[in-house]
Formats: structure tokens, C-alpha cells, sequence
């Protein structure tokens, strides 16, 4: 039997191309990794006069055709593998990860480092998996982006 491109590989590709568009309508800029070690890819960002600012936002990416397998009591609820949140919270500028809901083109999205802080969690203590919880209104659009952007260069 031959390999085949499966639903699967089409709403991961439909997830990257989001999350690129997003980061366009914003004016920033969005590069793949070709090999993925706990990140997908990266968004760039620019000032108003187009020139590079430096820093970049981080970005994991996640896809689903039934969203509502993970939504909870007015969030979407995702189970982190910790040896991705191991490498992503001593990242000096915005890690992201991004759950891509294929049925509806939309995403929602979380910032690891800010809410590794604020929730207090202790790594030591993790066994495999730690379970997060997305707002339903972090959508990640372009306001998002820009709202990461101001984040990142705050850090500069």
C-alpha cells in the first residue's frame, strides 16, 4: 500500500499557513523550521518603517478537526508534553503555542513563559504531560500578534 497525505497532514498545513497569514495581516513575518524540536516556527517582527526588530516570537503548533474535544468550561484545554515546556520556559522572548481549529479556521493561542510564571509550576513535579488552559477569547489573529509583538520588544 502507498503512503498517503491524510486529513491530518492537510489541517497541519492548513495550521501553518494561519498562522503565517495572521502574522502577514499583522506585518510580521513567519518562517517554518524544516526540523521541529519543540517549536514549529517563528514570527519576525518590524517596526514601522519596515526595518527588522530584533527578538522572535516563538510558535507551536497544534491542529485539530473536533475543537470540541477540548474545550472546558469556557477554555480549551491542552495536555503540554514536558520536555517541550522544559525548552520553552527559559526562552527570553514569547514562546506560543497555537491550536489551530480546522472546522471553524480559527485558532486560540497561549503564551508558555507568562503563564508558566503566573500558575507557579514546577517542573520537578511534572511527570510527562502538564495540563494547560487557553481562554476562549485568546483567539490568535493579527491583534494577537501585535499584542506578542509589544510583549517581545518589552523584553528588548
Amino acid at each position: 500500500m502507498r503512503k498517503r497525505c491524510t486529513r491530518q497532514h492537510f489541517i497541519e498545513y492548513l495550521s501553518y499557513n494561519y498562522v503565517e497569514k495572521q502574522a502577514l495581516l499583522a506585518r510580521c513575518t513567519w518562517q517554518r523550521y524544516v526540523h521541529d524540536f519543540s517549536y514549529d516556527g517563528f514570527v519576525s517582527t518590524y517596526n514601522l518603517n519596515g526595518e527588522k526588530e530584533y527578538g522572535k516570537i516563538e510558535v507551536q503548533v497544534k491542529s485539530t478537526d473536533n475543537i470540541f474535544k477540548y474545550m472546558k468550561a469556557g477554555n480549551v484545554v491542552y495536555d503540554l508534553d514536558k520536555r517541550d515546556l522544559e525548552s520553552w520556559i527559559n526562552n527570553r522572548f514569547p514562546v506560543i503555542f497555537v491550536l489551530y481549529d480546522a472546522e471553524n479556521d480559527l485558532a486560540y493561542y497561549l503564551e508558555i513563559v507568562d503563564y508558566y510564571k503566573k500558575h507557579g509550576l514546577d517542573i520537578k513535579k511534572i511527570n510527562k504531560f502538564v495540563r494547560i488552559y487557553i481562554p476562549c477569547e485568546h483567539l490568535f489573529d493579527s491583534t494577537a500578534v501585535d499584542k506578542l509583538k509589544q510583549i517581545k520588544n518589552d523584553l528588548i
